[in-house]
């Protein structure tokens, strides 16, 4: 319940596009950089400008102004993970309409941008590293599936990072999932939390651990805990 308030003159020409692991993920309004930012100790890791990606994006329709398509590239979720040797990577996984990831180390020149797509992924969420996201199927399938997007790895031939496919680690019937889902951390532990009917009377609360061994039954008890649902949800310990 306690306040920590930071003087951050940073944010006077930056704006914070994300926040992942208690880190702030800024954007440099002049130049587009990226900066992990920690707002208690001040520590500061420096990403290329996210204008390196124009380039290496598909055509977008002809309406779609300078500006409108780094607007979209600033709409991202981010993960982060830290090498043995202390090498920082971000995960950007962008815009709906983009439907791609990109990933860059710290004091690299320019982002990378996947060779795959992330059609139709809905939601996606840092934890523990990796970003998580969940996808329906057709209807007349009726599932939901929820996948896992590992860092970059080195390429086995070159040496290279390389950013692996999406995996598709469960997936439940559509019935038991079926409206506003979001994932939520919650004491080192990722939820899924969705209403189960068309009328949103029942919220129920599902972790990803038990979805992944094929378990689907809600948990009944979440502690002290509240859960606050929405665009970025959030567990908070009531003392």
């Amino acid at each position: 319940g306690a306040f920590a308030r930071a003087h951050l003159p940073v944010l006077a020409d930056h704006v914070v596009v994300d926040v992942v692991d208690g880190l702030l993920l800024l954007h440099r309004n002049d130049d587009t950089a990226i900066r992990l930012l920690h707002p208690l100790t001040g520590g500061v890791a420096e990403f290329p400008p996210l204008a390196s990606l124009l380039p290496q994006m598909e055509p977008q329709p002809s309406y779609y102004s300078e500006r409108t398509k780094r607007s979209m590239l600033m709409r991202v979720r981010a993960s982060v993970t830290v090498t043995s040797s202390g090498a920082i990577t971000l995960v950007l996984a962008l815009d709906l309409l983009l439907h791609r990831v990109a990933y860059a180390t710290a004091g690299d020149q320019r982002w990378t941008l996947s060779a795959w797509k992330l059609r139709l992924f809905l939601k996606p969420v840092s934890f523990q590293g990796k970003l998580y996201a969940y996808q329906l199927s057709s209807f007349d399938i009726g599932k939901v599936y929820i996948y896992q997007l590992d860092p970059p790895c080195a390429d086995a031939g070159d040496g290279q990072p390389r950013l692996p496919l999406p995996v598709k680690i469960a997936e439940c019937p559509k019935d038991k999932l079926c409206f506003l889902l979001h994932f939520v951390e919650c004491c080192s532990e990722l939820l899924l939390v969705s209403y189960n009917d068309v009328s949103f009377s029942k919220l129920l609360v599902y972790r990803l651990a038990d979805l992944v061994s094929g378990k689907i039954e809600p948990v009944t008890d979440i502690g002290d805990h509240t859960l606050f649902i929405g665009d970025r949800s959030l567990c908070l310990t009531l003392t």
